[in-house]
């Protein structure tokens, strides 16, 4: 038994790796594209209101990081409709808060840049929007990862995030000579729309439909929303 324990957490673990490695390739590579194509003095016109934007995305993993064990022990109880009914929730409650947030940075944000660091950055208006949007999209990906990790599915979303990160570099190299320093947020973006959202909603399905399938009584007919039916 020890044995078998040791091999899943080394498994596990191997997972866990595999996938942060990949996130940093498509999470850092951005720097390194516009770098290389357009030079290191386009970097921060790039990566200093990216930071505006990405503080939306690390305020929702901030908050949604309780719910990863929580799905986990729902779960192991087989309390399905929990699930569902938390999952929804987060999903429009996360969808609502960074439109809102992305947006009021949108407005704000050639402002807070000039406060922050002068009037030597310019950051297009078309570059604030892409970024908005990307935050947005972003914020929703970390809600459905979270139920993913909780629900322990790892290998899947280990091989999808390796294809996104082998695929985002190859579309940030494109878009970039294409339409310079917004070509790496269109990439980004792009990448999770065509790629990681259909597998999500893939994931997903398949997850709530073995859950069901565990646990009749749960079903969604029983009592669920008919708008849960979709997932």
């Amino acid at each position: 038994m020890r044995g078998t324990s040791a091999k899943k957490l080394l498994n596990l673990g191997l997972l866990f790796f595999v996938l942060q490695c990949s996130f940093t390739l498509a999470y850092t590579s951005d720097n390194i594209v516009i770098a290389q194509i357009l030079g290191a003095a386009a970097v921060a016109a790039y990566a200093v209101p990216q930071k505006l934007f990405s503080s939306v995305t690390a305020i929702v993993t901030m908050a949604l990081g309780p719910l990863w064990p929580a799905y986990g022990e729902a779960i192991a109880r087989d309390d399905v409709r929990w699930v569902r009914r938390v999952f929804m929730g987060s999903l429009w409650f996360v969808l609502a808060f960074s439109i809102l947030l992305c947006a009021l940075l949108g407005v704000a944000g050639p402002w807070i840049l000039n406060v922050a660091v002068g009037r030597s950055l310019h950051a297009p208006i078309a570059l604030i929007a892409a970024l908005a949007i990307w935050g947005v999209v972003n914020s929703i990906s970390v809600v459905v990862s979270v139920l993913l990790n909780g629900a322990s599915i790892l290998g899947q979303q280990t091989w999808l995030a390796v294809i996104v990160g082998v695929s985002n570099l190859a579309i940030f190299i494109f878009l970039t000579r294409h339409f310079r320093v917004i070509g790496v947020c269109l990439g980004s973006i792009l990448t999770q729309l065509l790629i990681t959202f259909p597998k999500y909603v893939v994931l997903i399905r398949r997850l709530f439909a073995r859950l069901s399938a565990m646990n009749p009584t749960s079903n969604v007919a029983k009592g669920v929303s008919p708008q849960l039916e979709t997932i």
